[in-house]
């Protein structure tokens, strides 16, 4: 890939922040710059997953709310009713009314899916962490989609 130069302008802050995140990586001021130009490009699909992450959020709220209503129809039909079969047929029809309110969250939830290329990151659940001499060590495993 050839490389182009370019000549930019810094306020004398910026310039210490530069040197100090260059320092710190032990890279190069080019580096840095190149470094941060590069995860410029994850913000947007983050931005996304997060608006996703919030969307579903209210889905799983309407869930708790539909489980509510549930539980409310258990109570009833197990209280003292007159007419049981009308209690019944009620139930049936709020136990499809949901099965279709679950198909059309599972549609929603699939049209928000994003696919990127990133690569998946595994963390170790705090129940599978080792502890070595009071430090607890937590592994990092990185899996490259090709």
């Amino acid at each position: 890939m050839k490389k182009t130069r370019h000549h930019i302008y810094l306020t004398e802050a910026d310039n210490r922040i530069l040197k100090q995140l260059s320092d710190k990586r032990n890279q190069s001021r080019s580096a840095v710059v190149r470094k941060l130009i590069q995860t410029q490009k994850y913000r947007d699909n983050l931005q996304e997953i997060e608006t996703n992450n919030r969307i579903i959020g209210s889905y799983l709220k309407e869930f708790s709310h539909i489980g509510t209503n549930i539980n409310q129809i258990a109570y009833h039909l197990n209280a003292n009713i007159t007419n049981h079969e009308e209690a019944k047929t009620d139930l049936e029809k709020n136990i499809v009314k949901l099965m279709q309110k679950i198909k059309e969250l599972n549609e929603k939830v699939d049209t928000l899916k994003i696919k990127i290329n990133v690569p998946h990151i595994k963390i170790k659940t705090p129940s599978s962490i080792e502890e070595q001499d009071g430090i607890q060590e937590y592994e990092i495993k990185r899996e490259e989609n090709e």
